[in-house]
This record gives structure tokens, sequence and C-alpha cells, in this order.
């Protein structure tokens, strides 16, 4: 696919994006990225019997980023699906000749 930007412009573009998005997950927003999909912030917590007793810093044991992606996104278009054969253990590998191929000592 051509395109006028080059690799480092999307590479720019990428990066900025994700430090955006960082920022905007960790102040709990969800993300909304158009055509392709969702961010949302989520995170895992010890729990704790009063609500009163929940310290952030102590109890939060995980925090991650889910992507949910637009339907058109996820749908795959112009795809061809075929049947590869997976090579056995050990196929494939050449055992090296002589001592493992390195160089001789001169």
């Amino acid at each position: 696919m051509e395109c006028t930007a080059s690799q480092a412009d999307v590479a720019a573009v990428f990066y900025k994006f994700r430090s955006v998005l960082n920022l905007l997950c960790s102040q709990g927003n969800i993300v909304d990225a158009g055509p392709l999909g969702k961010f949302r912030p989520t995170f895992t917590a010890k729990a704790v019997e009063k609500e009163e007793d929940f310290k952030p810093s102590t109890h939060i044991i995980k925090t991650q980023v889910l992507f949910k992606p637009s339907a058109d996104f996820r749908t795959l278009h112009d795809v061809e699906f075929f049947k590869i054969t997976a090579e056995s253990k050990g196929k494939g590998k050449k055992k090296p000749e002589n001592g493992g191929g390195s160089q001789p000592h001169p």
C-alpha cells in the first residue's frame, strides 16, 4: 500500500499515540480510537472487608489497558487461508560439523 508518509512518520505517530493513550488511560479515561476501536483501563485488586480500608497503593495488584477492536477492524477482508504442515521436533535442524562451527584458533 503506497502512502506519502514515511515509515518514520508512521512510527512517530504510533509512539505519540502510545504516550497519549497511556496518559489518558492512567487518568481513568476510555479512549475511542475511531475506526480502530476503544482502549480502556482496568485493574486487579485484593479484596478488603470495608471500603474505607482500601488503599490503591497497597491493594491494586495489576493494571492494564484492554483493547476492544471495532467490528470493521476485527473483520478480516480479502484474506486467504491455507493449510500448512507442522515440522516435527528436531526436523530441519542441522547439527554443526566438527565441533559446532567455531573458527579454528590461529
